[in-house]
């Protein structure tokens, strides 16, 4: 049976089955099985016979203590009851008595009531990427298909780092861009080459890849060098590990040029002198066009995301029925959600950009004060936004250029939209003639 290099999608989903569970308890529902696809190309869809065969295993730990369960070969959909609150999911598939895939999300809020979606990515285990696309598995025991680290080794180099009292040992790799190779989409940096760690991105590695759209740094990388990513416009947020303790001059350089908004998600520091007493150039924003393009985490955890519905979609903005299909996203509020206060909407999902607001994704959302719009956005469905009358005010992105009927509908004169455009008739011709739903105050700002 062949062993494809896969990422397994988990969908959680999360629905009141008062008939079956206690007062303030939760009911998960896990459907298994999915697709293949990782950020640096895709691979196609498992068959049945896969699928047909794996036996998991799910690990939970959260407010109630720590649970794990096992499911037969073939499982599909399984059900556990917990308490609502903030829960650790681990999930391991097994194929043939040896472990296959595995994953994790951390800190998933579980809430009573109302259904949620969360979605695991599914690794090959402890897979190390070697010359020619070879690749080892041998720290869990399991055997791999190297079509995965093919890929990556297509579009990737690799250069090594010397043992100063051994110049013929081999003790970590840096990596960057082929020279003859363009970039397109997201790509995927493994955290290991010929079963040494990955340490560095070199200097101008993935320099004026316009058409670069994200990329994964693994934890273990210590070193981005000078300007790294510099130009890299079509990334719409990038994440840097705590492990990085080291970032040269310019390494993002250009970035949130244009009117484009990008985001710079640091881990392990809370502020610029952290990242300055850690060894970083002083100058390592420089070039970087806005204020609040780069967020200090600390320790928080990454954007909630669990109140919304990511669906994919092609080039075209239209719905893809695989999400090994998609380029991008649409965003919409989960069925039987309550949003209030402000919304944020992120401006990518695993990896791929949120670019489209559904059709109604928001309508008669009452409870919403305000929201900001990602420059990821490029179109905003019909009445996506018709009856929010709590929003105060919303700033359209220059990037916007298709707004369906009535996406403002219901609206009232004491609410603004604001427009990147000098006057209504310099907006792109794609935008509806009834987007506004004609009520709302519309300010034109110069683009």
């Amino acid at each position: 049976m062949k062993k494809a290099a896969l990422i397994f999608t988990m969908s959680l989903l999360l629905a009141a089955c008062f008939s079956q569970w206690q007062p303030g308890d939760a009911v998960i529902t896990l459907r298994l099985g999915g697709h293949a696809g990782r950020a640096a190309g895709f691979l196609p869809a498992p068959d049945e016979e896969i699928l047909n065969s794996l036996v998991y295993k799910v690990q939970l730990s959260g407010p109630s203590g720590e649970q794990t369960r096992n499911f037969q070969e073939g499982a599909r959909t399984v059900q556990i009851t917990v308490v609502p609150g903030s829960w650790d999911i681990t999930l391991w598939a097994y194929l043939d008595e040896k472990l296959y895939a595995e994953g994790a999300v951390k800190g998933f809020n579980v809430k009573a009531g109302q259904s949620n979606t969360v979605v695991i990515d599914m690794f090959p285990p402890a897979c190390t990427c070697g010359e020619g696309g070879d690749c080892e598995c041998a720290e869990r025991g399991v055997e791999c298909d190297c079509e995965a680290c093919a890929l990556v080794t297509e579009v990737l180099e690799f250069y090594p780092f010397y043992d100063y009292s051994d110049y013929d040992v081999i003790i970590a790799y840096g990596v960057r861009k082929k020279n003859e190779v363009e970039l397109i989409g997201p790509v995927y940096i493994p955290p290991s080459y010929n079963n040494l760690p990955v340490t560095e991105i070199g200097e101008g590695a993935f320099r004026d890849c316009y058409n670069l759209s994200g990329i994964t740094i693994p934890a273990g990388v210590t070193t981005i060098g000078r300007y790294a990513f510099a130009g890299c416009t079509g990334i719409a947020e990038i994440s840097i590990p705590a492990t990085v303790r080291h970032i040269g001059s310019g390494a993002f350089d250009r970035w949130s040029d244009e009117g484009r908004q990008q985001k710079i998600f640091i881990a392990g520091h809370a502020n610029y002198d952290e990242t300055v007493a850690a060894g970083w150039a002083a100058d390592w924003q420089a070039g970087i066009k806005t204020d609040d393009t780069i967020i200090y985490l600390g320790d928080k955890p990454p954007p909630d995301t669990s109140d919304f519905e990511f669906m994919p979609i092609n080039s075209n903005g239209d719905p893809v029925t695989d999400s090994i299909m998609a380029v991008a996203y649409s965003v919409r509020k989960k069925d039987g959600v309550e949003l209030s206060g402000e919304l944020i909407i992120p401006a990518s999902f695993y990896g791929k950009p949120v670019t489209s607001i559904n059709e109604k994704a928001f309508k008669d959302c009452t409870g919403i004060t305000g929201t900001t719009l990602p420059a990821s956005v490029t179109s905003i469905g019909s009445e996506a936004f018709s009856g929010c009358t709590s929003i105060e005010e919303i700033t359209i992105p220059a990037t916007v250029t298709e707004i369906g009927e009535g996406a403002f509908y219901n609206w009232t004169a004491d609410q603004t939209i604001n427009v990147p455009f000098d006057e209504d008739s310099n907006h792109p011709s794609e935008w509806d003639t009834f987007w506004s739903g004609g009520n709302a105050k519309i300010v034109y700002i110069v683009k």
